[in-house]
């Protein structure tokens, strides 16, 4: 049996190459087949899988996908190397969970009456997840923060070493599971705590919106670098975060764990928020160049380019950009990226990017203005007369559909924050729904009647005739396209875009920052 050291310090240090034979399904071209078994054809139906390649967890691999009687047929095309991909399913029962595949792996998941279950080669890789669940009784959703820094690190470490006891068990049971399958989850165990503590969740919010949905949610301001290094002392055992006094951005030069969710979250959190100290006072145009050039000369390759991405979308979402100046700044990064070979979803991004800096300050199209929404009443307004009736300086749009908990968790918190907006009849904020069904998505309005109004809520007509969704979410047409929510804009008083893509309005000072730049 071979031996492996479960220490932190894995997560950040090189991973030598997998050399072991017969982990993955031989096939003729790269990818990986996945088949899904339900007795509810709903959750066939609602199942989606997020493969973490991607920017942010959005659609990276060219896939196809089919429905026939109970199963369901995913085929991910042009998988090059292991990483974690993501499983989401609504029906009868929901399911959440992760599982590890490789190019050439064919997998079998099963969802029966709440269970669920992976089959094929590498099934062990598969079920690695699903089975930590399980076994774990915490989770770090069932901690939160309440001033006590200390209390809740200790909280985050225990969780954390019991993942890592839970991996040395399974591995002990599981002889089959390859070295790279180990370094690839002990990295992600590793990333996770530490998003945890660069971001600390405030616990579960007491809301009933909709059946069986429960909200978790963090705190608006991640604790600063002091904070962090006052936790508990490194040599108290090998499992302690005593890498924090050294952590820095060289510790995220880890191209291996590019495809890795966590890895992710915390290298954007790390540079947002730790890479010029909080108290640090600078000018945004001073910051980014100082952040950019730290990036360049710590990382190289895909992570390098994956972190001035996250930064021209940081400092863009705070209306960078909109000057001439930093327009030419902006606009020399993103022109520095082609020449580069990057991922289809990294191109859309600066796509996105350059398409937003274009849009900013331009009117908006007629077309869209006099779209019809629907009220929760089932009558209908226009976009332009919303805007007209509202009689505010500016208008934040918000975008959400009820099926995604973040955007309901958003709602649920919102209440925090918008009263200090809407102060001084500076902003209105409108809710559009992205959701089919008429009479749910009025019960939810309803329900969210505690943290907004009804007459701020609205919904789409027919996704796909609607030139606001096309606009807004830049799609090529009117066919079928991956949506993500929630989304914010910031609209002027002429009808014109001052931000396609605003930053969460819960950061309420960026926010506050932001709208003071709108002449």
């Amino acid at each position: 049996m071979k031996k492996i050291i479960y220490i932190l310090c894995i997560a950040f240090s090189c991973c030598s190459p997998d050399n072991r034979q017969g982990d993955t399904i031989q096939t003729k071209e790269l990818g990986v087949l996945i088949k899904g078994l339900s007795n509810d054809v709903a959750n066939l139906k609602h199942s989606t899988i997020i493969d973490y390649a991607g920017l942010d967890g959005k659609k990276q691999h060219s896939r196809v996908r089919t429905l026939e009687n109970d199963t369901l047929t995913i085929y991910l095309k042009d998988i090059k190397k292991p990483h974690l991909l993501e499983l989401f399913s609504f029906g009868e029962s929901s399911y959440n969970t992760r599982f590890v595949v490789s190019p050439g792996d064919a997998v079998t998941f099963k969802m029966n009456h709440g269970e669920l279950v992976f089959s094929g080669k590498n099934a062990a890789h598969y079920n690695f997840y699903t089975k930590m669940s399980t076994s774990i009784a915490q989770k770090y959703e069932d901690i939160a923060f309440w001033e006590d820094f200390k209390n809740y690190q200790a909280a985050c470490v225990k969780i954390r070493n019991s993942q890592f006891q839970f991996l040395k068990q399974y591995t002990e049971l599981h002889p089959e599971v390859s070295e790279k399958f180990v370094s690839l989850v002990n990295s992600e165990i590793a990333f996770e705590c530490l998003y945890n503590l660069m971001v600390p969740r405030k616990g579960e919010i007491k809301a009933k919106i909709s059946e069986n949905q429960k909200f978790y949610g963090y705190i608006n301001i991640p604790l600063n670098t002091s904070e962090l290094l006052n936790g508990i002392s490194a040599t108290e055992n090998k499992y302690t975060f005593g890498f924090l006094d050294t952590i820095s951005l060289q510790s995220f030069n880890r191209s291996d764990l590019i495809n890795n969710d966590y890895f992710k979250r915390s290298l954007k959190t790390y540079l947002k928020n730790f890479v010029i100290p909080l108290d640090t006072m600078l000018n945004e145009k001073d910051s980014f160049s100082l952040k950019k050039n730290k990036i360049r000369a710590q990382l190289q390759g895909p992570v390098q380019y994956l972190a001035i991405i996250y930064l021209l979308k940081e400092y863009r979402a705070i209306g960078f950009g909109n000057d001439t100046h930093t327009k030419g700044l902006f606009l020399a990064e993103i022109e520095d990226f082609k020449n580069k070979e990057l991922l289809p979803s990294y191109i859309k991004e600066i796509e996105s990017l350059k398409n937003d800096l274009e849009l900013s300050q331009t009117t908006i199209p007629k077309e869209v203005l006099i779209e019809k929404l629907r009220t929760s009443t089932g009558e209908t307004i226009t976009l332009e007369e919303l805007i007209k009736r509202n009689n505010t300086k500016n208008t934040l749009l918000s975008f959400w559909s009820f099926n995604d908990n973040s955007t309901l968790s958003e709602m649920v918190n919102s209440k925090a924050y918008s009263d200090g907006l809407l102060q001084n009849n500076e902003l209105s904020i409108i809710y559009i729904s992205l959701d089919k069904t008429q009479d749910k998505w009025s019960s939810v309005v309803h329900n969210l009647g505690e943290y907004t109004s009804a007459n701020q809520h609205y919904r789409i007509g027919k996704k796909s005739h609607s030139f606001i969704l096309k606009y807004f979410f830049k799609l090529p047409d009117f066919k079928n396209h991956w949506i993500y929510v929630p989304k914010w804009s910031i609209l002027d008083g002429d009808n014109s875009v001052f931000l396609m893509n605003a930053p969460n309005p819960k950061d309420s000072l960026v926010f506050k920052g932001l709208l003071h730049k709108i002449k």
